[in-house]
């Protein structure tokens, strides 16, 4: 999990929005975790999306389910 600091500097890095730079700056890490996809995108738009991505990669992993029927096939 990345920290407060290391989000600030993705930020500046990589979206260089100052808007949600100052909200992350603003707001408590407990705060911006509980924040959902949906609010990250109403205010900050892709950018917004991108953001929580990067803080929550293990909710954006496509889980793959694999059906297998194991069962022998008679023959005719």
């Amino acid at each position: 999990m990345m920290s407060k600091p290391q989000l600030l500097d993705w930020i500046k890095s990589y979206i260089r929005n100052e808007a949600m730079e100052a909200a992350v700056e603003r707001y408590s890490w407990d705060v911006l975790m509980n924040f959902t996809e949906e609010k990250w995108e109403k205010y900050f738009q892709l950018d917004g999306v991108a953001l929580y991505n990067k803080l929550h990669p293990a909710s954006t992993e496509k889980e793959v389910i694999v059906d297998v029927n194991l069962e022998a096939k008679e023959e005719d």
